[in-house]
């Protein structure tokens, strides 16, 4: 008998549909399917069935596979005697898992370190991940990382400014993954610079620079210990905004932060 011709595969997480051909064989021939991780030296899975005439195309499906594992397929017949025909053989892979949740383990002023879990991917042979960034949660436009690792690092980010994070692991042929849950965080904000100020017998009206934080930056003056009575809050909409500290004691020496 003469092997049957693998026609094409659909590959799932932990399953994959093969579609045999006929290649000249009668009907009632049958047929086995063998997969394995090893190039076929051992087999890990096998089953067979009876192909039919009647249809040009026979799926058969694999099942119990392990989540983004290479697998080598072959397809094999055998006559009414039991001898067996040569192989065809493919290889694939199944898909990769979506990767479990994100976390912000690192934030500086112009980058973010992010970590996730592998999810349900296998830590051996590796799987490698694509983690993008965007300023907008609907990522239309984005940058991306690829890695090996569960973790990694942007740079180049503007200061006090909301990125959003999400990531997907590839399969061993490369088909990504769907995205895991998506990362919101902020850079941090640089201190502000005190440019001057105008004293009153019972309020200062201090002028705060920006230093290079965005417009609606918070920005928080004290004369004390940042408690609620000792501190105003403004928002940062100009280059220089100006603060003013009511209530205080005439003649008396204050110190701000």
């Amino acid at each position: 008998s003469v092997s049957p011709g693998i026609g094409g595969q659909t590959v799932y997480f932990t399953s994959i549909s093969v579609r045999l051909s006929q290649t000249g064989n009668p009907d009632g021939t049958r047929y086995r399917i063998l997969a394995s991780t090893k190039g076929l030296t051992t087999v890990d899975f096998s089953s067979s069935g009876i192909m039919s005439t009647d249809v040009a195309e026979t799926t058969f499906t694999i099942f119990g596979l392990a989540i983004n594992a290479t697998y080598f397929i072959a397809s094999e017949s055998l006559n009414y005697q039991s001898r067996v025909s040569s192989r065809t053989i493919i290889s694939t892979s199944t898909l990769a898992g979506i990767p479990g949740g994100s976390t912000a383990t690192i934030v500086g002023l112009s980058s973010i370190t992010v970590s996730w879990t592998a999810g349900p991917n296998p830590l051996t042979p590796r799987t490698s991940y694509q983690m993008q960034v965007s300023t907008s949660a609907d990522f239309a436009v984005h940058s991306t990382s690829v890695t090996f690792n569960t973790f990694a690092t942007t740079a180049a980010l503007s200061i006090n400014t909301t990125y959003f994070f999400r990531v997907s692991a590839f399969n061993r042929h490369g088909v990504p993954s769907d995205f895991n849950e998506i990362l919101s965080t902020a850079t941090r904000s640089l201190a502000p610079g005190i440019e001057s100020f105008q004293v009153f017998n019972t309020s200062i009206a201090v002028q705060i620079a920006t230093n290079t934080n965005p417009a609606g930056t918070a920005v928080i003056l004290t004369s004390g210990s940042f408690s609620t009575e000792e501190s105003v809050t403004d928002i940062f909409s100009a280059p220089v905004s100006t603060v003013n500290m009511r209530n205080l004691d005439p003649n008396t020496l204050y110190t701000f932060q």
